[in-house]
């Protein structure tokens, strides 16, 4: 009798979680863990259809020579799939600003970004590909957040987040990892490299009302050599910032991946344009 009240009171409770990631944190009462969040975060149906707002504010320097290139992007993004543009402004490097029509796409352990200039509606698309022998999805992200520590907080930068995620980046890069084996179309994945760009870098998640994540942020300042593309080491100060809004509201339809987009791509190993722009920051810093 004892196992069949245990068994009864266990299966109310996952429903229950299960309703409140449905309907919101505040059916179910606050949560009061990284495991209680993340539990109704995954639950709820819309976890991942979204507007995302993201900046990328990227410094440079070569030989005491530094630039600054801030980059912006506008995304939708559901059932996996993303489309929006991608603004870098390249003027410290005598390079205008460049806009960028975008579209992602993710299938398993297998992510492709296709990128075109904003400018030119004719011509051969940019595929990227990443492919990991796990599954890139909402449960992963689940798993690399289970450590990380939760607090109850209040922003007036920002009223909607309630909640918020920090753990060591390099948690989440050593656990990637760990997992299986990751390649990419554009470099060969070496483990040392992302840990020493993320070093001591803490990873902040926040989340809204709804357990639902309203932004993401990083910052990352480590040194990169390349003799291929620069004779002198590279300092490198990341800051990225996303911001998550109107969930629930993007029509899939707008996010799919074009046909023609697919066909009309070629795979590159330089997705961001690294040796252009290489090049024309020797020239600036010279």
């Amino acid at each position: 009798m004892k196992s069949r009240v245990t068994w009864l009171a266990s299966t109310m409770l996952v429903l229950a979680l299960g309703i409140g990631g449905l309907w919101g944190c505040s059916f179910a009462g606050e949560p009061n863990s990284a495991a209680d969040l993340l539990l109704r975060f995954a639950n709820n149906p819309n976890n991942s259809n979204c507007a995302i707002d993201a900046r990328v504010d990227a410094s440079v320097s070569l030989a005491g020579y530094r630039v600054r290139t801030p980059v912006t992007a506008q995304l939708k993004s559901a059932d996996s799939c993303a489309h929006g543009t991608v603004t870098a402004d390249l003027s410290a490097i005598n390079a205008g600003t460049q806009t960028y029509e975008v579209y992602a796409e993710i299938h398993g352990g297998s992510v492709a970004v296709y990128v075109h200039p904003d400018a030119s509606k004719a011509g051969t698309w940019d595929r990227s590909e990443v492919n990991a022998t796990f599954e890139l999805d909402i449960p992963l992200a689940v798993e690399l957040l289970s450590d990380a520590k939760f607090m109850r907080v209040s922003y007036d930068s920002d009223e909607q987040i309630c909640y918020e995620l920090i753990l060591p980046a390099k948690n989440v890069v050593e656990t990637l990892l760990d997992m299986g084996t990751i390649e990419t179309s554009f470099w060969e994945v070496d483990k040392g490299v992302p840990l020493d760009a993320v070093k001591e870098s803490k990873l902040h998640v926040c989340f809204n009302k709804d357990c639902l994540v309203r932004s993401v942020s990083l910052d990352l300042n480590f040194t990169y050599e390349n003799k291929e593309l620069v004779p002198q080491p590279l300092k490198v100060s990341v800051d990225f910032d996303a911001t998550m809004d109107d969930y629930g509201t993007v029509d899939p339809a707008t996010t799919l991946v074009p046909k023609d987009v697919k066909s009309g791509s070629k795979l590159t190993d330089d997705p961001i344009y690294a040796k252009d722009n290489a090049q024309k920051l020797m020239e600036a810093a010279s």
